[in-house]
């Protein structure tokens, strides 16, 4: 298998990686017994076989006979394999557990190092938990949102098993999977003074309710997905159980579980590898599809491909919207983040941003350095997709307000296409910048211990 990127040996406290141990919403015995198990699953000669027969499928694909995709080929592939090894791990509906199973970014803690895992565009700013559920039981979650909670934190419903995700036809003014069947969302929801609240789960929809999840028959996917909008803030605590359904069958051993593993790698990772070529109806180099509305009315997306000469640049011109939470991003040509999100500008938030003076942002994105402090790092690749966020939107918000424009530039000619009051960034001032994010990013795993 290729080795993913990884963190460096020692944290930003200087503590080793391997040792730490964390407290938090996270860092949850489950979470961790499920690590260490998909660590040992993701080892065994049956699933290796099986990942290594598929890459050499993937080397067909059209993405792998561009040097950028070919270089980003096995990563990639990894990382939809430890993702699908922790849906599987994680599907037993009768005993659900909510566990954090997508996170591109490696982490050591615990004892253990564990790869980035991936789908599709996941987003350094987002903490993605899910859990799978069975249409005929019913659920009830509980959560709280800590006084520095995420800015939304969003609980949906949507149509799939672990290995087993169907997607309607995409389009250009549809950037979602197609098979939502509920979401609720903590603006909307009913949470006490301490940040506690109770959500139901199941087919009857009962009183009308902002905490109910409505499930629909067949396997059911729950996901959550806490929006930081600064990486200083803390995700929710959340859990959840069962509290009717059918008999459970008792629970898979390890060898049932690769068993599943191995019959689901090849439609899974068909799926999600092929998730790029039907993305907005298609992306093309160097133009934009969007902003178009999410489903389920919670923000706004853009995206395309980006295609650079090392003198090139593409710079964008965008508003907030009034939007709780802004992200713009850049993955390699598999819509995967392979380089870490702590380790250069690959993304940023709300909070990392320097807006002009009139509130609007200049984003530029980049293969060198162009000394604008909104720069997006594509770590010296030339291919790849960019994708825009606007998340928690106002509802008066018009999409076509929020992405100005978009301009393929040369460098050179940087400092005369861009306003003089864009601000600026000098080597210094980035090498204190890239500082803070590792630091900050370091605070998403918890309170570490000792």
């Amino acid at each position: 298998m290729a080795q993913a990127p990884d963190h460096d040996d020692a944290s930003a406290t200087g503590a080793p990686l391997q040792d730490r141990r964390f407290t938090g919403p996270l860092a949850t015995p489950t979470q961790i017994a499920m690590e260490k198990r998909a660590l040992r699953l993701r080892d065994h000669p049956d699933v290796v076989a099986c990942r290594d027969a598929f890459a050499e499928k993937m080397k067909a694909d059209p993405v792998a006979q561009i040097p950028e995709g070919a270089a980003a080929l096995e990563v990639s592939l990894d990382q939809w394999v430890m993702t699908l090894i922790q849906w599987v791990l994680n599907g037993d509906t009768a005993r659900p557990q909510i566990v954090w199973t997508v996170e591109d970014t490696p982490k050591r803690w615990f004892g253990h190092a564990m790869p980035g895992a991936a789908a599709a565009g996941d987003n350094p700013d987002h903490i993605y938990r899910n859990a799978f559920l069975d249409g005929e039981s019913e659920y009830v979650v509980e959560g709280r949102v800590p006084a520095n909670g995420p800015a939304q934190l969003a609980l949906e419903i949507y149509r799939g098993s672990p290995s087993d995700t169907p997607m309607t036809t995409q389009s250009a003014k549809s950037p979602d999977l197609g098979n939502q069947v509920s979401l609720v969302t903590t603006d909307k929801m009913e949470i006490d003074a301490d940040g506690r609240f109770t959500v139901t789960i199941g087919k009857n929809a009962g009183p009308v309710t902002n905490n109910h999840l409505l499930l629909e028959d067949g396997p059911m996917t729950f996901a959550a997905r806490d929006m930081l909008s600064d990486w200083s803030q803390e995700p929710c605590t959340l859990s959840i159980r069962r509290t009717a359904g059918p008999e459970a069958p008792p629970p898979a051993s390890d060898e049932e579980m690769v068993a599943r593993i191995v019959a689901g790698l090849p439609g899974f990772v068909t799926f999600w590898s092929g998730f790029k070529n039907m993305w907005l109806g298609g992306i093309g180099d160097n133009r934009v599809t969007g902003p178009v509305a999410r489903e389920g009315g919670w923000g706004y997306l853009a995206a395309g491909r980006y295609k650079l000469s090392d003198d090139e640049a593409l710079v964008f011109e965008t508003r907030t919207g009034n939007a709780p939470y802004t992200g713009f991003m850049v993955m390699n040509l598999w819509m995967v983040l392979d380089v870490p999100a702590w380790k250069a500008n690959v993304s940023l938030n709300k909070a990392q941003v320097r807006p002009n003076p009139d509130g609007s942002i200049t984003y530029v994105l980049s293969r060198r350095d162009p000394g604008v402090a909104n720069w997006i790092d594509t770590s010296g690749v030339s291919h790849g997709i960019f994708l825009l966020r606007w998340q928690i939107v106002p509802p008066e918000t018009q999409a076509a307000d929020l992405l100005q424009s978009m301009r393929l530039v040369k460098l050179a000619d940087l400092e005369r296409v861009i306003a003089p009051d864009v601000p600026r960034m000098d080597e210094l001032g980035r090498a204190r910048q890239i500082a803070a994010r590792k630091r900050a990013f370091e605070t998403r795993l918890g309170k570490l211990e000792g």
